[in-house]
């Protein structure tokens, strides 16, 4: 295949990069519920354990005789690890008897609740119970490794996620590479088809996928097609070859009788007519016949250097009386051209036929122009006529093939047979 980047609109389009991209959704989708999951399990855990832990302090603190209540509230705040013990018994008019917690919050009910204090940086969690003689208590917890904990597990969720997206990206872009040169590799080869290479073959590459498949059902209608188009041209070929011979025995008997000097005018000016037009005949039979040899690369025997100039011009002087018969004006330009490797009949055959199309269906002008340019001969045939429809554009170089509207247009009979027997006459 031809080395080119991919493109990611292209990319992007396949089936096999959807097909990825929808798989890698479902298991990201899936991850991520997973990791959800843990992060509200192992959320709702470390809540609980620190609820706990608080449960077990009031149990203790609650049990000990109100005499000694205080006094065992700040001991246990004292032997604790700084900053991580809360604690604060308030009289019913809720002033603070003993505790680090400054005052007692409005509004705080009998639920877990978390608070700020002043001279602590993070937030704590605590909880309200009520004393035997009608005092509330307050249990608190530092909760700063939980909200952490739980921030590094959400951070983690979110990383994964982006991480998991970004490689069913790349994943879904290096599945759909291969599968992708292979479709331009396809695509390329019957564009080759399309323009009448029947030799060329689809690319298999023996993985025996769904590709393969299909370019084995292509070829294999290729080379049916392939079959039955050598068929045609052989019977072609066969046509011309056994007509060639009867038409040159009537051509050589017409000639007999032209030759008789008693023969009246008027009868040799028809049989003069005859023998142009049979002549005619047998020059596209061996052109035929030609091209056919040509394309199988099997004779070149009347190929040699033709100078476009003087061909161009002999062309374009032969048609110049039918395109002043209808009011058309055919003009030549040459930019020096050299000559080319070429059948001189058949070469002369070619510009006869598109200049007489021109003239054809030009509306006030056609154009004759040679350009040689490093070597490269470009011939341009112009005319202001209304052009090929853009569906018929493809079919032009096809054999045999005639526009919709070819048999519309001017009668060109006198150009065609000059043009004929002046092909003749130089090959």
């Amino acid at each position: 295949m031809r080395p080119e980047h991919l493109r990611w609109r292209d990319i992007r389009s396949t089936s096999a990069f959807r097909s990825t991209v929808i798989l890698g959704g479902i298991a990201l989708g899936g991850i991520v519920a997973l990791l959800v999951l843990v992060y509200v399990l192992t959320s709702h855990e470390l809540t609980a354990r620190s609820d706990r832990l608080i449960h077990a302090r009031a149990a203790r603190w609650l049990a000990a005789p109100a005499a000694g209540l205080p006094a065992l509230i700040d001991a246990d705040i004292e032997g604790a690890a700084a900053g991580t013990a809360f604690g604060g018994l308030f009289a019913r008019g809720g002033e603070r008897i003993s505790g680090n917690i400054p005052e007692l919050p409005a509004d705080l009910g009998f639920r877990p609740a978390t608070i700020t204090l002043p001279d602590h940086h993070t937030a704590i969690r605590v909880i309200r119970f009520q004393t035997r003689s009608g005092e509330t208590l307050l249990v608190g917890r530092d909760v700063a490794l939980v909200a952490d904990l739980r921030r590094r597990l959400l951070l983690i969720l979110l990383a994964g996620g982006v991480m998991t997206l970004i490689g069913v990206t790349i994943a879904a872009a290096l599945f759909s590479r291969r599968p992708l040169r292979r479709i331009r590799d396809l695509n390329d080869t019957a564009h080759k088809i399309a323009a009448g290479r029947l030799d060329v073959r689809m690319p298999d590459t023996g993985s025996r996928d769904e590709l393969d498949q299909f370019a084995r059902t292509v070829n294999g209608m290729i080379g049916h097609v392939e079959r039955l188009m050598g068929e045609v041209k052989g019977v072609t070929d066969a046509i011309a070859h056994d007509l060639r011979t009867p038409l040159t025995r009537v051509r050589s008997q017409l000639h007999r009788v032209r030759i008789d000097p008693a023969l009246p005018p008027p009868l040799a000016a028809l049989l003069d007519a005859a023998q142009g037009d049979l002549a005619m005949t047998l020059d596209r039979f061996n052109a035929l016949l030609r091209i056919s040899e040509i394309e199988a690369g099997a004779r070149r025997a009347h190929f040699r250097p033709v100078a476009m100039g003087p061909l161009l011009a002999e062309v374009v002087a032969l048609y110049d009386p039918l395109a002043e018969d209808h009011g058309i004006a055919l003009t030549l330009a040459t930019d020096a051209p050299g000559a080319i490797d070429a059948d001189p009949g058949l070469l002369f055959e070619a510009l006869s036929n598109l200049i007489d199309n021109a003239i054809k269906f030009a509306r006030r002008r056609v154009s004759v122009a040679a350009t040689d340019r490093d070597g490269r001969m470009t011939v341009t045939i112009r005319d202001d006529g209304p052009g090929i429809p853009p569906e018929e554009r493809t079919l032009v170089v096809q054999r045999f093939w005639r526009g919709r509207d070819a048999g519309t247009r001017r009668d060109r009979g006198w150009a065609s047979r000059s043009a004929r027997r002046s092909c003749s006459s130089t090959a």
